[in-house]
């Protein structure tokens, strides 16, 4: 039975190179459900082992950053941390080829990240603020409407500066 054309064949720079398109159902098939699956995992076993463990990462967080910072690390622990780790460059790598088959530029994934850290940093720093939930709200608000662009826009039909259309579609003709 051929390949399909929606799926690519399975090779090690597809999770490693930046370069090259992939379709929807590529990023949440090799991409997005393992990279959720792993990293459920990961805070599962942290949640049910033994020793270091959530209770004492959340307190040293509190400590250190005060009571707001402890929303973000509902689980974490020594192998949620190693994980964390292990899944950035495959998380980082499937947002960026699939910004490249929409013909954006994979540079705009880490300014996207940047204003998201720059407003959570905002929020922790002055949690009692209301102004500084405005910055994280608009984040919220910027990232639904960025997993939805990942997710639901069709990427762009025939090649594009990032290489060939992954599914093999002629480029469109206006007419």
């Amino acid at each position: 039975m051929p390949p399909s054309p929606m799926l690519p064949k399975v090779q090690p720079s597809l999770w490693l190179s930046l370069n090259g398109r992939i379709t929807r159902g590529t990023f949440v098939l090799y991409f997005y459900l393992p990279l959720l699956v792993l990293r459920l995992l990961t805070m599962v076993l942290d949640a049910s082992s033994e020793g270091v463990g959530p209770i004492t990462i959340r307190e040293a967080i509190s400590s250190a950053f005060g009571q707001g910072a402890v929303v973000f690390t509902p689980f974490a622990g020594p192998v949620t941390a190693v994980g964390v780790v292990v899944l950035i460059w495959p998380a980082v790598v499937g947002v960026v080829k699939r910004l490249h088959d929409l013909d954006f530029s994979g540079w705009l994934y880490p300014g996207y990240l940047a204003a998201g850290w720059g407003s959570i940093g905002i929020w922790l720093t002055f949690p009692e603020s209301g102004v500084a939930k405005v910055p994280l709200a608009l984040m919220v608000m910027a990232a639904l409407w960025f997993a939805g662009f990942l997710f639901f826009v069709d990427g762009t039909r025939g090649p594009n500066g990032y290489g060939p259309d992954p599914l093999g579609r002629p480029e469109s003709v206006e007419p």
